[in-house]
C-alpha cells in the first residue's frame, strides 16, 4: 500500500523563483557549491550580491561575476559589521560537512552561526537572516512507518546534525533583534559537487 502525505486532487505547483530585483543579499560561503549558484541566480534576477568569504577562500570561482566581495572571519565577527549595512537579507550557507571531531563541527556549524547572528542583531537596521540548516538537524522519523512532522522533537544522530541544530539555537537567541528564518534542506548535489557525489562512487562500484 502506498501512503501519500499530499492532499488528494491537489496538483503540484512548479517552483517559482521569488522576485529578487532591487534587493541586496549578503551570502556566506559564496564560493561554495550552493553559494555560487545562489549568487548567480540573484544577480540574474536583478539583485545585488555581497559575497562574504574567509581570508583563505579561493575567490577565483567568483571571477567575472558582478558581485561585491567582503572578507569576514565568522569565528570572531571581524569584518562583519562593515559588510552588512544596507543589506536586505543575509543568507547563512557556510558550513562543514566533514570534520575530525565534534569540536570542529561546533566551530564551523554552531559558533560561526551565532557570531553572524550577533553581528546582524547589533546593526542599526538588522537585515533578515536566513539560516541554511539541514534535515540532519531534525534526525530520523521518531517511529518506523511515520513521516517526520515539523512539531516533532529534533533528534540528530550525527555530529554534523547536532552542530547544525545547535547553530539554529544560537541564531534564535538573536531573533528578537534580527528577523530570522530557518530552512532544513535535504542533501544538495549536482554538477561540480565535490562532496556528496564522490562519496557514492565506491558503493556504486562495489554494488
Amino acid at each position: 500500500m502506498t501512503t501519500s502525505i499530499n492532499p488528494p486532487h491537489v496538483a503540484e505547483q512548479p517552483f517559482m523563483c521569488p522576485d529578487v530585483s532591487r534587493i541586496r543579499v549578503v551570502v556566506t560561503e559564496a564560493t561554495g557549491f550552493v553559494g555560487r549558484r545562489l549568487c548567480r541566480r540573484i544577480v540574474e534576477g536583478g539583485g545585488r550580491v555581497t559575497a562574504l568569504v574567509r581570508p583563505q577562500s579561493d575567490r577565483r570561482v567568483l571571477d567575472g561575476r558582478p558581485v561585491d566581495v567582503a572578507v569576514v572571519d565568522l569565528l570572531t565577527g571581524s569584518g562583519g559589521a562593515e559588510a552588512v549595512p544596507g543589506a536586505d537579507v543575509v543568507v547563512r550557507l557556510a558550513a562543514s560537512v566533514r570534520a575530525a571531531s565534534r569540536a570542529e563541527f561546533r566551530l564551523a556549524n554552531t559558533v560561526s552561526t551565532g557570531v553572524l547572528a550577533g553581528v546582524l542583531a547589533s546593526s542599526d537596521v538588522p537585515p533578515r537572516l536566513v539560516v541554511c540548516s539541514s534535515l540532519a538537524a531534525a534526525g530520523p522519523a521518531p517511529a518506523p512507518g511515520r513521516v517526520r512532522r515539523e512539531e516533532d522533537r529534533a533528534g540528530p544522530v550525527s555530529w554534523y546534525g547536532a552542530g547544525k541544530l545547535a547553530g539554529e539555537q544560537a541564531a534564535r537567541r538573536f531573533a528578537g533583534q534580527a528577523p530570522t528564518v530557518m530552512v532544513r534542506p535535504p542533501v544538495v548535489y549536482g554538477p561540480l559537487d565535490v562532496t556528496f557525489v564522490p562519496s557514492l562512487a565506491v558503493p556504486a562500484r562495489t554494488a
